[in-house]
């Protein structure tokens, strides 16, 4: 590993906690904060996919329960947007955890059916 490489890891972190501060509207800000988003979902998804191989139909819904938490704790309860990340991020896992449970034993395309049947049964029971 090169000397130089934690410096270029540094400089990017200092970099991005100072970007939002420098941008010259919400907007750009809210760009940036969704970009973030969509990374963290690619890079989930590259490690699932890519990786392993496995395939997900779900985890766009595991994005999405993410999201809905996130949204119902700054809207609803007033909480800061760096509070709710974790809290979005443990309640995802926790529904992945709970969901994955009966799925553990099937491989191949069952597999990637039981990660989306949560998603068929709530819309409809939604109607």
């Amino acid at each position: 590993m090169s000397p130089l490489r934690p410096l270029v890891w540094i400089a990017v972190v200092v970099v991005l906690y100072v970007l939002p501060s420098a941008l010259p509207t919400q907007y750009f800000t809210l760009l940036l904060q969704t970009a973030a988003y969509d990374t963290i979902v690619v890079v989930g998804l590259n490690l699932l996919v890519g990786f392993s191989g496995q395939i997900s139909l779900g985890h766009a819904g595991f994005f999405a329960i993410g999201a809905y938490t996130t949204s119902l704790l700054t809207t609803s309860y007033g909480l800061s947007l760096w509070l709710t990340l974790p809290a979005a991020g443990a309640f995802a896992g926790a529904a992945g955890f709970l969901l994955a449970l009966p799925a553990i034993r099937t491989k191949g395309l069952r597999s990637a059916t039981s990660t989306s049947w949560p998603v068929w049964r709530w819309r409809s029971s939604s109607r």
